[in-house]
Formats: structure tokens, sequence, C-alpha cells
């Protein structure tokens, strides 16, 4: 039989968000209905920040439906900080890497030669002679 909760029917400090009395019962059932309910696969390898309202960490732990749970004090009393975070496969993140590098190389070529054009244009407005202004009588 569970332990009752508080009698106010709320675990958590409407002010600072903190457990009010012991949650560890609780904690357990959680990871108990977790590990029977597994994510479907587009989420499977998914992951979300989170900050902790019982320790205050700020971690990035695996994504569940029914809760995500504290890397550093076992809490399930947890934020989402953020979107989530799709894992990819290896094949697919290597090959995105190496996308994502030719895309920086090509815009540094680009900026580069912009740089060349600027000092260029540059270069042929120093080299004219000045404008002769009419002269004041």
């Amino acid at each position: 039989m569970p332990p009752p909760l508080s009698p106010c029917r709320a675990y958590r400090c409407p002010l600072c968000m903190h457990s009010a009395c012991s949650m560890e019962y609780h904690w357990k059932q959680i990871d108990k209905e977790i590990s029977l309910s597994p994510m479907p696969t587009e989420y499977q390898g998914a992951t979300v920040k989170i900050l902790c309202n019982d320790c205050q960490t700020h971690c990035t732990v695996p994504f569940h439906v029914l809760g995500m749970k504290c890397t550093g004090c076992g809490s399930y009393n947890t934020a989402q900080d953020g979107g989530l975070i799709q894992q990819q496969q290896g094949g697919e993140q290597q090959q995105q890497g190496e996308e994502q590098e030719e895309e920086e190389q090509q815009q540094e070529e680009e900026e580069e030669e912009q740089q060349q054009e600027e000092e260029e244009q540059e270069d042929i407005e120093t080299d004219r002679e000045p404008e002769q202004l009419p002269t004041p009588y």
C-alpha cells in the first residue's frame, strides 16, 4: 500500500516547487511504469533538457511522456527546459556533419571573395585623383 500524500494533496511547494514530502515511493512507481511503457520508435533515443525542482540540476535525460528523471537526485519533480533533441543514427549524424562542414567552408569562401572585392573597390577609389574644385575668385 502506498504511503499517503500530504493532506493538501500537493506534493510540492507552490512557491519554490520543491517536493514538500518524501516522494521516493512514488518515484519508484514511476520508474516501474516507465520500464513497462516503451516509447514509440520515433521517440526512442530522443532526449530533453530538464531542470530539477528539488536539486536545481540542469541535465539532459531520455524523453518519456510519463516523466523525466533527474540524474542528480532521482526525482521526477522536473520541468522541461526546451524541446526534444532527436538522436540520429551514426551514419546520418556523420553525413549531416560533413554537409555542415561543406556549407561552412563554402560560406567562408564566399565571405573571403566578398572581402577581396571590397578591398579591390577601395583600392580603385583610393587610386583616383582628387576632383578638381573650381577656384574661387
